[in-house]
């Protein structure tokens, strides 16, 4: 099951609700080789509980309004006549450009007829079409997860069934192809919130399998340091028997050093996770850093200092090459053993 390590604002802005929000996905490649080719991403804007909705689909699509109709016939159908002369419709694309669309002829006027003055009347930005059951199907000419699409009003919006929306349709980016060797994925959610939840499961775009969804992920708290002054720490467990090591602490530990990084001093302190059911754990760190990994409940625990080589975003905190200092050390109590007396 793939695991998000970093859901964060990209302190963006593009309309006053939305926010730009960044997702990086870390994934080892025995989850998915052989198996799936593609990672999904889904969204809840009320929650953890949902409901979600992928935010990417098999190609780039474009919003469409509304959101029940069908795809593009293979030869063009006529549909049903209305009598709309003079009425109009007024389409919002982007949340930027406004397109006024006024239906001209005699009626009654077929729903080809509508949706071909739709085109002409749409600067380009628009695309209509009558789906297999007759009804009028508007998109942006452009797809992606960046495009949206909306009805501001019309007296033909009711009879078309184009409904008047406050919250625009949005299109999808195509889903992420999973390669072999590539361990970090990143997904902007360009019209995302500090409130949502984010999932994300693997697909096999050939036979439509797919993993399980990941547990929920959420906006953390801003970065106080560039994204590039950060890289993952990952360390997977088995048993004896060579089964995943679940539910095992891992601690990483760091002392005050006066370490200057983006201009920001790094303090000391710990952080804990716990491994999940791979026995698989993750760190996000500051490159440069010297920090201690540790087991608790063994006598495990390492010394390392965090690389530093910006083409690596993720290394393993139990490699004995990583770092300059890289040693072991066995913590022993210093125990204070009485003398020993004779008894007379």
């Amino acid at each position: 099951m793939p695991t998000t390590i970093a859901v964060s604002p990209l302190g963006r802005q593009v309309a006053s609700t939305d926010e730009v929000i960044q997702l990086d996905i870390f994934v080892a490649e025995m989850e998915f080789l052989g198996v799936y080719d593609r990672l999904e991403v889904w969204k809840s804007s009320g929650g953890d509980s949902g409901p979600y909705t992928e935010l990417t689909a098999s190609t780039p699509t474009a919003p469409r309004l509304p959101n029940t109709g069908g795809d593009t016939p293979p030869t063009a159908v006529t549909g049903p006549s209305y009598n709309l002369s003079g009425s109009d419709l007024l389409f919002l694309v982007d949340e930027a450009t406004q397109v006024p669309v006024v239906f001209t002829g005699t009626d009654p006027l077929t729903a080809s007829n509508l949706a071909t003055q739709i085109v002409a009347q749409g600067l380009g930005l628009l695309v209509a079409y009558v789906d297999l059951l007759g009804q009028i199907v508007v998109e942006t000419a452009s797809a992606g997860a960046g495009a949206r699409l909306r009805v501001l009003g019309g007296t033909a919006a009711a009879a078309l069934g184009l409904p008047v929306e406050i919250v625009p349709m949005r299109g999808k980016d195509a889903r992420l192809a999973l390669l072999p060797g590539l361990l970090r994925y990143s997904f902007s959610d360009l019209y995302g919130s500090a409130l949502a939840a984010y999932k994300i499961r693997f697909r096999n775009a050939y036979n439509l399998a797919v993993s399980e969804f990941s547990l929920p992920h959420h906006v953390g708290a801003r970065e106080g340091v560039a994204r590039t002054s950060l890289i993952v720490g990952a360390l997977d467990m088995v048993q004896v028997n060579g089964r995943p090591f679940v539910n095992q602490k891992v601690l990483v530990h760091t002392v005050f050093t006066g370490l200057v990084v983006d201009g920001m001093l790094m303090a000391g302190g710990g952080v804990t996770a716990i491994t999940d059911e791979n026995g698989h754990v993750e760190f996000t760190l500051v490159r440069g850093q010297k920090v201690s990994v540790s087991i608790p409940g063994t006598n495990m625990i390492r010394t390392i200092t965090v690389p530093v080589d910006p083409a690596i975003d993720i290394f393993n905190l139990w490699d004995p090459s990583v770092g300059t200092q890289d040693v072991f050390t066995v913590q022993v109590p210093n125990l204070i053993v009485a003398e020993r007396r004779s008894l007379e």
